[in-house]
């Protein structure tokens, strides 16, 4: 039954069990449930470092200034929200774009 779980998400799911329910007794089931668990958890850590390594690629320097709070749009939570609310499903070069005619302030100001 275990053949198809990794050895180290396995090894997770008994001491996870045994750090929780010392007292229950282990079952194939715990170890089951405890290895997928893990492997969601490795999973969701190795897709946040994805996220961080192609952010580094859309950064720009200098970075644009938002019209209504004159801050670094990358600094600022209440444009960027904006900008995906209302332009998120467009291509990048169009959401750019869209961001230049309705967020940023001139680029001559930056």
């Amino acid at each position: 039954m275990l053949k198809d779980v990794a050895p180290v998400f396995a090894r997770d799911a008994v001491e996870e069990h045994f750090r929780s329910k010392a007292d229950t007794y282990l079952n194939v089931g715990h170890v089951l449930a405890g290895a997928k668990r893990a492997a969601l958890a490795q999973a969701e850590i190795l897709m946040a470092q994805a996220r961080l390594m192609d952010e580094s690629e859309w950064r720009s320097d200098p970075q644009p200034i938002c019209d209504e709070h004159g801050l670094r749009i990358l600094s600022c939570d209440d444009c960027c929200s904006l900008i995906h609310h209302q332009a998120g499903h467009m291509r990048d070069d169009e959401r750019h774009s869209w961001a230049m005619a309705h967020v940023y302030q001139a680029k001559e100001s930056w």
